[in-house]
Parts: structure tokens; sequence; C-alpha cells
């Protein structure tokens, strides 16, 4: 969004797609500084978003996944653009992590070109407008209706936002923009599967390895890897072997900050976790699960977990189990 970008339209089409970007990346991450009503922001844009937009004429496709991060103290945007054309090709991805505090919310953008971009805003009612400043300062107003967010984006032009530096450097020219929707579906599977594996972890803790068997397919294959010696020694069980699984004594696994993706009928949920075995600590690590929807259903087709210590893995931060 600089003012060559903004301002001439010959621009080969590679150099605009990755620019576009910017507009809409920063934006998502825009500060608000009106105390409570920051951290409602943020929380009324959690989920995924898509729709079509148009930037400087052309038209792209959008989606945007916004989820609590890092023990919920921040949230997560992961952006991608795509051709309109395609649904599989990604023109342009980035991420930005931000935090709401009593009075602002702080935070960064940073996106596949390498940069990265600090923003700034507010909100008022159901309109969230915020300035993003690094190689180029511009505007970005989301306005949500419900289920809808439309999307603004402007610039100033680079001679008067360097003349302004932090002042209002005058009017904007708008550049650009979108139309989403709250994609409920995709929300609606994430929860499930965060459910599919919470239902899972309680089985083991149970020792329930029929309960946790039902959740697979019958193809599914388990994995347990970890380090000696500085190789790496794995096992692996198929769905009938984990169902005739007795170990002795009790467990208690507990995972936290969950990170679950879902795409059609493919999800991945990344889960760290800790383990105790008759009430004393044994390991920690992560638990990957991918899993299929087959006939209206998540099950899990493969289970690979890591068996480790701190600080390679993290405990749990509500400490130890109780008793």
């Amino acid at each position: 969004m600089s003012n060559a970008y903004v301002g001439h339209r010959t621009l080969r089409s590679v150099g605009r797609m990755a620019l576009v970007a910017i507009a809409f990346a920063p934006a998502a991450l825009a500060p608000v500084a009106v105390e409570a009503q920051g951290t409602e922001c943020l929380q009324a844009l959690h989920g995924r978003w898509v729709g079509p937009g148009t930037v400087l004429g052309r038209s792209i496709s959008m989606e945007q996944d916004w989820s609590p991060a890092l023990r919920g103290a921040f949230t997560e945007l992961r952006l991608r653009h795509f051709a309109p054309d395609s649904s599989a090709r990604v023109s342009f991805e980035g991420r930005g992590l931000y935090r709401a505090t009593r009075d602002s919310v702080t935070g960064s953008w940073h996106d596949l070109r390498g940069i990265t971009f600090g923003v700034a805003g507010r909100c008022a009612g159901d309109t969230f407008t915020s300035t993003w400043s690094g190689v180029e300062r511009g505007r970005t107003t989301y306005i949500r209706r419900g289920d809808t967010l439309v999307v603004i984006d402007s610039v100033w032009p680079a001679a008067s936002a360097s003349a302004a530096g932090t002042a209002a450097p005058g009017p904007t020219r708008e550049f650009g923009r979108s139309v989403l929707r709250r994609d409920a579906l995709h929300a609606q599977e994430r929860i499930a599967v965060q459910a599919l594996v919470d239902s899972a972890l309680t089985a083991i803790t149970r020792r329930d390895f029929v309960a946790l068997t039902d959740l697979m397919l019958d193809e599914a294959v388990t994995f347990s890897a970890r380090e000696r010696s500085g190789a790496v020694v794995y096992n692996s069980r198929t769905k009938a072997q984990e169902r005739a699984s007795a170990p002795s004594g009790s467990i208690s696994e507990r995972g936290f900050d969950a990170t679950v993706l879902v795409s059609g009928p493919l999800a991945m949920a990344w889960v760290p976790y800790d383990l105790y075995r008759n009430g004393a600590w044994s390991h920690c690590g992560v638990d990957a699960f991918s899993l299929l929807k087959v006939a209206g259903r998540w099950r899990i087709a493969t289970l690979v977990w890591s068996v480790e210590q701190p600080p390679a893995c993290r405990k749990h931060p509500a400490g130890p189990p109780a008793p």
C-alpha cells in the first residue's frame, strides 16, 4: 500500500497481490482504546470469516481465523488470500498476535514477505477502526453487523503520511472493500473435534482403551516417540493392539492449549500434555491427532505422541492434578 502501489495500476499482478495483503492483515490486528470494549471487540471476532473482496478493482477471496492463543492472554489471527477462481491456491498468508489491555490493544502483524507492522486503533459499538504503520501507513475499518463483517481499506499518500509523522496526516484514499460472513459450520466442526480429543484423553486417564479405540477408524495407527542417546526411538500399534492395552496403576493425562485446524473432512489437533502415573510425575509431550470425518462423525486416523521431560515440553499450567 505504498504510494506507488496505490497510484500506479501498471504494477505487475504478483506485486499487487503481495501488497494487497497489508491492508487486510494489520487491520485485523486493530488495537482498541475503550477499556473493556477492547476485549469485547476481539472476542466478537473469534471464529472463521470468509468472503469476496476487491482491491484496486481486482477480485480476491479472503479467509480469516481468529482464536485465543497462549492460554487466552492473546488473540491470534491467521489470514489467507486466495485467487478468486481457486479455493486451494493461497496467494498470500500472514499471522498476527495481539492483546487487549485496560485501555488499548497492542499487537503486531507478520506476513510471508518478512514485513512487520504495528497497529493501533479503537472500537465504537460494532465499528472497529485501526491505523497500521510500517513501510506504509493506512487505515482499516471493520463494520460488524451480526454475522457479516464489512472491511474498508484506505491508505495515506506517502508524502502526506511522512509529513504528518504521528499526527493525523489528512484524508485517505479507499482502495479495498470486502464483505465477509461468519463460517458457523466451521466453528461447529472445531468444537466437535475438540470434544473428541477431550474424550480421548478422558478415556486414557480412565484406562478405558475400549472407549479410546471406539473413537478411531478401523485402520487407525498410534505412534509414541522419544529420544534416547541422540536417536529417536518409536513404537507403533494398531487399533486392535491399543484396544487390548492394560497398563498397570493409575494414569492422569491432561491436555492444554490445544490448536485445532479443520479443512473439509480433515482435521488436526496439536495438544501439549503432561502425564502422572500413580500420582507421581512421569513425563510430558505433545499429542498430535489427525482425524477424518466419515459417515458424519469425526474419527481418529492417527495419534502420535512424544515422550519428553521439561524443558523440552511443558507441565500443565494448573500444576499437579488433584489427588
